[in-house]
């Protein structure tokens, strides 16, 4: 197994950040025929953010992983109504599933 970690520059715009994400998914396949990339706590999605699991930025993540037959693990603001805030990791499989999450 190969593994890519990547340490991005956090960028104050959201979209900025998510781009910067999904162009590290598809160098680390590319360069490095990495079967699994890492992100660091909270990337690409903000501490203020309040995306749900399933929010419109994860599924991007989701169909990169797809896409380039990868799996991902990154950090995660997870907002939810009855469980409230909760910093996760988050694991998903090259078939885009979310294998895993970690609060």
């Amino acid at each position: 197994m190969r593994i890519a970690v990547c340490q991005p520059y956090r960028n104050s715009a959201p979209a900025q950040n998510l781009d910067t994400a999904l162009r590290m998914l598809k160098a680390a396949k590319e360069a490095y025929c990495a079967d699994l990339v890492c992100f660091p706590e909270a990337f690409p999605f903000s501490y203020k953010s309040k995306m749900g699991i399933n929010g419109d930025g994860v599924k991007c993540i989701r169909d990169a992983c797809v896409k380039h037959g990868l799996n991902a693990i990154y950090g995660q603001i997870i907002f939810n109504e009855k469980e409230g805030v909760s910093n996760s990791a988050v694991i998903v499989g090259k078939n885009g599933d979310i294998m895993w999450r970690y609060d």
